[in-house]
């Protein structure tokens, strides 16, 4: 009876400790997307409260635990023109979670390997709110975020792979 309690309360603890990733792909000025098919550990939706331009935004999520995860998303754009990429997690506040090792095919990256301009945070990145940044690593928030335009062709899909945990 001990060990099961013990057991329950170590699951408890790992529950509530868990956090989503979360990275959001917007179509820019009305391009729509398709979501490919979700990798292991990614489930993806489109943005519900944008009605009639729902399928112009895509969420791809995931749990992330302390150590780190390969996780993949994929899509493929209805249209040419440039994709907003946004780095961020569930959580508005509390921990962050981490994004490393990024690697993208079907489109181009601007420093995917995150190194650090000459204000300390990551060269060709968009930040919003206060994310932070450290050995090419991008720690994010629901409102504190790391984004960045990629161009994309109609019906290329695009992969982006990357390591995730949370801090």
């Amino acid at each position: 009876m001990k060990r099961a309690l013990i057991l329950l309360t170590l699951s408890l603890g790992t529950l509530l400790s868990a956090q989503n990733f979360r990275i959001d792909v917007g179509g820019d000025k009305g391009i729509s997307l398709a979501a490919g098919t979700p990798a292991e550990g990614v489930t993806v939706q489109q943005a519900a409260w944008q009605k009639e331009n729902r399928d112009k935004r895509l969420l791809f999520s995931g749990k992330v635990g302390k150590e780190w995860l390969k996780r993949s998303i994929s899509f493929t754009p209805k249209g040419n023109g440039m994709v907003s990429v946004s780095f961020m997690s569930n959580s508005k506040d509390g921990a962050f979670v981490s994004y490393r090792n990024l690697e993208i095919a079907g489109s181009t990256l601007k420093n995917v390997k995150l190194e650090a301009g000459k204000n300390g945070l990551p060269a060709n990145w968009l930040k919003l709110g206060k994310p932070e940044y450290r050995d090419q690593t991008i720690l994010c928030r629901h409102n504190d975020r790391f984004s960045q335009l990629i161009p994309c062709k109609e019906g290329t899909p695009v992969t982006l792979t990357f390591e995730v945990r949370s801090e």
